[in-house]
């Protein structure tokens, strides 16, 4: 069973543009999570979705390569889609737009979004 999008991750936010709170926050930073955090992210972006959209997903990371599995489900729940794709972890943001975009082609009429 894939979590929620982003489940288990631990968030700190700073008031933008204060670079002395940054600096010191990029010091408990964990980058590996980091990329996880933007491909799980971006996926749920491209298909229109929400903390309320039925869709598991889970980024990991392993030797520098990102390994992100996603399912979607219908919505009417009967049905579900599920992708998989790996990659450089620098390529987070790229692999989590062509996740979503397969996902939405698979799903076709059957996954509206937003």
């Amino acid at each position: 069973m894939l979590p929620s999008i982003g489940q288990g991750i631990i968030a700190v936010q700073y008031k933008k543009n204060n670079e002395d709170i940054f600096e010191i926050l990029q010091k408990i930073n964990h980058k590996d999570t980091e990329f996880c955090a933007i491909a799980e992210r971006e996926m749920l972006k491209i298909i229109g979705g929400d903390c309320a959209t039925a869709v598991g997903g889970l980024a990991t990371i392993v030797e520098n390569k990102i390994f992100f599995k996603c399912q979607l489900f219908s919505d009417d729940g009967t049905k579900s889609f599920f992708c998989e794709l790996e990659g450089e972890k620098v390529e987070a943001k790229n692999i989590g737009k062509e996740v979503g975009a397969k996902l939405l082609e698979k799903a076709g009429n059957k996954f509206k979004g937003k």
